[in-house]
């Protein structure tokens, strides 16, 4: 399965930052991880749950939601991320991310974030696919991914491959998924998107429109929200 073939490169970025770094989340600036996480917030439904964040690392991103009784629950395929969410209080199976272990129709928002980039579209697809299968009727997915062709990130991660290729650390496989992409996949599934924006990493806002030239230029990630259809006739609840 797909999401076993990275599993491995992860063991020593986790040893390297622990179960409260943002780097085992795949970001190199804590400062940034927050600013992703506040715009994140920015699309959920405060009071909508099951909430479920896939492939969900440390289970940092979803960690203001945990207690009060509220539904939140991770998956992630990397045993040591498991045990690193449940320290952080998230509740979390181990599992696929291409199989996920939820029945149909279960769960009100889906969470995604930095995983798609070593994805292939066939294997995106898939993702994708099981997504919309777990969602409720009108439930939600909120998606980022790098924005790869931004000039900032082409920089950055220019940079970034230097210092790894330097320091012997492993090297994730890149793919570029354009916003566009990634819609037409949705939308191949049945979803429909409501949200588009671009995330930035520093300055206000915190957000841009996807057709904006700054954008393009200091891009971090590219964000789409899209929703399964509510039932005719019937509830989404």
């Amino acid at each position: 399965m797909a999401d076993q073939r990275t599993d491995g490169l992860y063991a020593g970025i986790r040893q390297k930052f622990g179960q409260q770094g943002a780097g085992a989340n795949g970001y190199q600036m804590s400062a940034f991880f927050r600013r992703e996480q506040a715009l994140l917030y920015s699309f959920l439904r405060p009071n909508d749950f099951p909430l479920l964040d896939v492939a969900c690392g440390s289970g940092l991103m979803l960690t203001p939601s945990v207690g009060n009784g509220a539904e939140v629950v991770g998956v992630d395929f990397n045993q040591q991320a498991c045990v690193d969410a449940r320290n952080n209080g998230l509740k979390v199976l181990r599992g696929d991310a291409f199989d996920l272990p939820f029945a149909d129709q279960t769960m009100a928002q889906v969470v995604n974030c930095q995983f798609l980039n070593q994805q292939s579209a066939a294997d995106t697809q898939r993702f994708i696919s099981e997504v919309a299968r777990v969602l409720k009727p009108g439930g939600q997915l909120v998606l980022f991914w790098r924005h790869a062709d931004s000039v900032f990130h082409r920089l950055a991660g220019t940079l970034v491959r230097a210092s790894e290729r330097m320091s012997g650390a492993p090297v994730f496989p890149q793919f570029t998924h354009p916003m566009a992409e990634i819609e037409t996949l949705m939308t191949a599934s049945g979803l429909v998107v409501v949200e588009r924006a671009v995330s930035v990493p520093f300055g206000y806002p915190r957000r841009l429109r996807p057709s904006r030239f700054s954008a393009r230029v200091i891009g971090a990630s590219l964000v789409l929200v899209a929703e399964r259809p509510a039932e005719r006739g019937g509830s989404d609840q």
